[in-house]
């Protein structure tokens, strides 16, 4: 019999009411786990009878390390019974008393009379309310207990004190609970999801400030919430800061339930979370909707989870909220995702390639957001800063089953309302002209003004005198012709102005990262412990801290997520703040970042497989960018960090802009700020990214710059070589296969008058796969025999990775008909050993290639389909894999509109002209067939014959004939139509000069 795994925990009980504070119990139980603290209550209990409820609550306790009482407005449940309970009090109370008597660590949080509640949450029984009163005056007594106004009040206070009763747990030594795997079922469920239909929140959205107004947007989703409406999905689009989340969170909360008793369940998942995925979108909301355990769709693949998903939403009327939806999208596919501001946003670009920036990042998210717009009976609410490009058609026009509704600023009234609530006082007039004028009722600017107002010296909080005030209030704004983005940039500065120094620096620095704040990252960019002279203690300094932050929060500079328990800035603030910084500042404070994370430990980069393990390398590079410090910022990145951005993750788009701020205006000059041979190989790794993203003709014109700037600078440096080399492998990727064996001789000819016999294995596996290219295999098998003896030898990364050979070798053995399972096999294991990515998925490729010629069809699509998810998550689109994976769908009878399929693939930048005729063919168009196969033919045709791509010419011509169609007579290579270009020349001269001054030195040393 095995004996199951036993783990420990302290356990905390969490007392009160049930429903009507269920919202603070989650805030809790969340802030508890983060501590490493496990939650005792009623969740996890079942009980009938008076007595088993009793012994079930006195159980509880006596389990617990510590307890935490919430007071409401509602007494709670009595047990009647003289023996149990003699004086009548509530459950809560009766485990508030045991918890005294046992002497537990106690928090107690009583909820304020202003706190706003439903009707039925209010205690009527005129005895039960006297209980209450009494309870409280005994909870407040000899304790620091916390008195809560609002959800969002509590859930800001409640995890500060988590981690002080953590540490009276430890100090008491108090008993652990001892349990078979609670550990592995608490990941299982991960946390508690509700029973529909109430809502499940992941996670629950805390507002930065009050909701006010948008009665005619909640009047609008009540009427698209109806079963009469025909569309299934309403989006919300909007810049940034203009309240889309809060709108749809409190209409969801509060008014969806009343418009509509007959929902099947709600749920609202916020894609503004790290980790926050499609597939973790549909797991949460399987789990939600089934009542199984979130463990049971992990393993899930997306095509299922999205199958199991649309059948549940199909069948009953369930309300679904996708909040910032624009995540998932190629244009915050960055690693700057959290910095964008609404000027990109607005005319999204992608600097890469030529991806739809409105496209999802994985393929299969936009069919499930596709599909989402029939998914009757269901709604699907959506805010995003950008619309999926799935959902509006050619004209610009939602797809039928989609609502676009644009989201403008408050009415004025209401921003009158936000601003007041902000403690501002004013002509009503006078505010609601102001706000329309200057800010169109803008949420995120209205608390911006507010923090202006409030600290307007001369008379704090009075709008009238701050407004009329040319010197120190709004009058010094001077709004004027902005447009809405630049007023809305201008009041960010003007506020930020007006800041105290130390809130200024703490903001300053925190505008330079990218990413959330937690509170250790917080505290180490602490401003007040700079302050020797005034010989600040630390305690002094965190309580300095404190007040600065909230008076950073109070203005709507810095967003505390509760949950998460981590810092943010809004994208726009962060933007505004960062490009704010003057030159010295920007470095003291970029210098504090850069220690930081200096210090921080991180994985070896030759494992890394996820941007996460290269982040703070990342930061460092982008911070020293930022502070002008060029050669640094190169002597971080170069070496095994970008090799790791390029190679394992194959993050070429982040690469890209990494490297962008080397460049003072484009792609084709030298780098500025570093050492000549930095600014090589800079050049070198941009070039790379830019080719390996479709763009090789712009990638070959920077690898030439590369070498005529080493020509002329007499470098002939390892780089000079490693170019060449790149150059051979571009040229083979548009069939220009005598051009890439050039080159790749030339640098296999200068490895070894250097020495270098890395740069001459990288050379002769590239001149390898060219033979293999030609169909020259008897040239290619004794080239392979060569390489196979030297492919163990300890290669540096930087010149060679793991698996790159071997995969080059499967490629041979499969144009010759000889491949096996054990060379594939073989090939995996060493390129996923050296975390060589672009090495995997290539393989992926050749294995659907491979199975689709067995017709092993189901094979093929899994291969296809993961080939691709690898490119697409990387920001890709790899037109060969896309269109094979097409043809493999539509031959299993699963592709969806093969012709709107087949003809969206020809849109692609370099379609894949051979399996779209294979495609169109297994349509039933010969036409459209017999025209891709011809574009392929030409293309596969190279430089002429015997230059050309030898199997899949063959394979063409196959094609063509059966297709009807006789293959053009193309003329061969012609040589004198090759002469050399300038710079080959150069090339070829400067290693034949390389050789005579190696030759001089090998006589000179012959005569010594």
């Amino acid at each position: 019999m095995t004996v199951p795994a036993t783990n420990s925990y302290y356990g905390v009980m969490i007392s009160s009411t049930f429903r009507d504070l269920e919202k603070h119990r989650k805030v809790i139980k969340d802030a508890l786990e983060k501590e490493d603290l496990h939650v005792v209550g009623m969740e996890s209990h079942v009980a009938r009878t008076d007595d088993s409820v009793y012994s079930s609550s006195m159980s509880m306790v006596e389990k617990s390390a510590a307890y935490i009482g919430l007071i409401s407005h509602r007494y709670g449940q009595i047990i009647e019974s003289n023996t149990l309970n003699p004086h009548g009090y509530s459950i809560t109370r009766l485990e508030y008393e045991k918890a005294q008597a046992l002497g537990l660590p106690t928090l107690m949080f009583i909820m304020h009379d202003d706190h706003p509640v439903k009707k039925h949450d209010v205690e009527t029984d005129l005895i039960k309310i006297e209980k209450l009163e009494d309870f409280k005056k005994e909870a407040k007594k000899g304790r620091i207990y916390i008195e809560f106004e609002d959800l969002t009040h509590f859930a800001k206070e409640a995890p500060h004190v988590m981690a002080q009763l953590r540490r009276e747990i430890a100090e008491k030594k108090a008993p652990v609970i001892t349990t078979p795997d609670i550990l592995e079922k608490k990941k299982e469920t991960e946390n508690i999801i509700n029973i529909p239909p109430n809502l499940y929140a992941q996670p629950p959205y805390i507002g930065s400030h009050k909701f006010v107004g948008r009665r005619a947007e909640l009047e609008k989703l009540n009427d698209w919430a109806q079963a009469s409406d025909p569309h299934p999905v309403l989006l919300f689009e909007a810049i940034g800061g203009n309240g889309k989340s809060m709108l749809t969170w409190e209409w969801t909360n509060n008014h969806a339930s009343e418009t509509r008793t007959d929902w099947a369940g709600k749920f609202w998942y916020s894609f503004y979370e790290r980790g926050a995925l499609m597939s973790d979108f549909c797991r949460h909301a399987l789990a939600y909707m089934t009542q199984k355990l979130l463990g049971e769709f992990k393993k899930k693949k997306m095509p299922e989870l999205t199958e199991l998903l649309l059948a549940h939403l199909r069948a009953k009327p369930w309300l679904f909220i996708l909040d910032g939806l624009e995540r998932v999208l190629v244009a915050y596919h960055r690693i700057d995702a959290a910095e964008i501001l609404d000027e990109e946003v607005n005319d999204p670009t992608d600097i890469m390639s030529d991806r739809n920036p409105c496209a999802a990042i994985r393929p299969q998210d936009d069919d499930l957001i596709l599909a989402l717009a029939s998914v009757a009976p269901s709604k699907i609410l959506i805010s995003s800063r950008l619309i999926p490009k799935v959902l509006i058609n050619p004209s610009n026009l939602p797809i039928a089953g989609v609502q676009r509704f644009p989201l403008t600023g408050l009415r004025p009234k209401d921003a009158e309302a936000l601003i007041k609530s902000c403690g501002v006082s004013g002509d009503s007039k006078k505010i609601q002209n102001y706000l329309s004028e200057n800010c169109d009722c803008h949420p995120l600017v209205i608390g911006v003004l507010a923090g202006l107002i409030t600290d307007y010296l001369p008379d704090r909080d009075n709008f009238d005198a701050w407004v009329d005030d040319p010197e120190l209030g709004g009058g010094k704004l001077n709004l004027g012709t902005l447009d809405l983005v630049q007023k809305r940039n201008h009041i960010l500065k003007t506020a930020l102005e007006s800041l105290h120094p130390m809130s200024k620096q703490l903001l300053s620095t925190l505008s330079m990262l990218t990413d959330v704040i937690d509170y250790p990252t917080l505290c180490a960019f602490n401003p007040h412990l700079d302050i020797e002279a005034e010989n600040v203690s630390q305690p002094q300094a965190i309580s300095l801290l404190k007040e600065t932050v909230k008076n950073l929060e109070q203005r709507g500079f810095v967003q505390y997520d509760h949950l998460s328990s981590t810092y943010n800035l809004h994208p726009v603030v962060r933007g505004v703040v960062a490009g704010s910084l003057q030159s010295e500042k920007r470095v003291a404070y970029g210098q504090l970042v850069v220690d930081y994370f200096s210090q921080k430990a991180h994985k070896p980069y030759e494992e890394v497989e996820t941007l996460e393990d290269v982040s703070n390398g990342i930061h460092i590079v982008r911070t020293l960018l930022k502070m002008g410090e060029f050669q640094k910022a190169y002597e971080i990145y170069v070496g095994e960090l970008s090799i790791a951005i390029k190679f394992n993750l194959e993050a070429h788009n982040e690469n890209l802009m990494l490297l962008r701020p080397f460049f003072l205006n484009s792609w084709s000059e030298m780098p500025e700020g570093v050492s000549k041979a930095a600014s090589s190989i800079i050049l070198n790794s941009a070039a790379i990214s830019i080719g390996y993203s479709g763009e090789i003709e712009k990638a070959l014109m920077m690898f030439n710059n590369i070498l005529e700037y080493e020509l002329k600078e007499r470098m002939y440096s390892h780089n000079f070589l490693v170019t060449l080399c790149s150059m051979s492998v571009f040229f083979l990727r548009i069939t220009m296969p005598k051009k890439s064996i050039k080159y790749i001789i030339l640098a296999i000819k200068g490895s070894i008058l250097v020495y270098s016999q890395g740069i001459e294995f990288l050379g002769r596996c590239n001149y390898f796969y060219c033979l293999i290219f030609i169909g020259e295999y008897k040239k290619a098998n004794e080239e392979w025999k060569w390489i196979e003896k030297n492919i163990n030898k300890s290669w540096s990364r930087s010149l060679y990775r793991l698996g790159t050979a071997e995969s080059v070798f499967c490629n041979y053995q499969y144009r010759i008909r000889k491949l096996k399972e054990k060379d594939l096999i073989h090939a995996e294991q060493k390129a996923r050993k050296g975390k060589n990515r672009t090495v995997i998925r290539r393989l992926l490729l050749l294995r659907g290639v491979w199975n689709i010629d067995k017709n092993k069809l189901k094979g093929a699509e899994k291969n296809l389909l993961e080939a691709v998810m690898m490119a697409r998550k990387t920001g890709k689109v790899e037109p060969q894999e896309e269109t094979l994976l097409a043809l493999t769908k539509l031959k299993l009878g699963t592709l969806q509109n093969p012709k709107e399929k087949a003809l969206e693939l020809e849109k692609m930048r370099n379609p894949h002209h051979l399996s779209l005729a294979q495609l169109w063919e297994a349509i039933g168009d010969t036409q459209k067939a017999t025209d891709h196969a011809l574009l392929a033919y030409k293309k596969y045709w190279g430089e002429g014959e015997p230059y050309v791509d030898r199997f899949y010419l063959e394979r063409t011509k196959k094609l063509l004939l059966k297709l009807g169609t006789t293959p053009p007579d193309l003329p061969p290579y012609d040589p004198t139509k090759d002469a050399p270009n300038p710079i080959e020349a150069k090339i070829v001269k400067a290693i034949a000069q390389l050789r005579k001054e190696k030759e001089e030195e090998q006589e000179l040393k012959e005569e010594e």
